[in-house]
C-alpha cells in the first residue's frame, strides 16, 4: 500500500492512508477531480497499452525525472490535468 496518494496497475487502483485518499482532490488535476478519478484514467491507459503500460510509464517517468519532476510526464497528461494537456 502506498503511504500517500494512489497508484494504478491494470484495473486495480490502490490508495494509502495518507491525506491523499481516493476522495481527495488529486494534485495537478482540474478542480473537482478526485484521486480515484485520476487513477481510473490510468486503468484505461493500461487497457489500451496492455503489456506496454509499465514500460511506457517507466520511459515517461524517466523523461519527467530528467526534466525535474518524474510525475510530470506524458502518461500523467490528459483532459483532467490543470491546465488540460492532451495525451500525445
Amino acid at each position: 500500500m502506498t503511504p500517500n496518494g494512489g497508484y494504478a496497475l491494470g484495473n486495480v487502483s490502490c490508495f494509502g492512508s495518507g491525506p491523499l485518499g481516493p476522495n481527495e482532490q488529486s494534485p495537478g488535476q482540474a478542480p473537482g477531480i478526485t484521486n480515484e478519478q485520476h487513477e481510473t484514467a490510468h486503468t484505461y491507459q493500461g487497457e489500451a497499452l496492455g503489456p506496454f503500460y509499465l514500460p511506457a510509464y517507466g520511459v515517461a517517468a524517466a523523461i519527467g525525472a530528467l526534466n525535474g519532476d518524474w510525475h510530470n510526464n506524458f502518461m500523467e497528461a490528459g483532459p483532467m490535468s490543470n491546465p488540460p494537456r492532451p495525451w500525445p
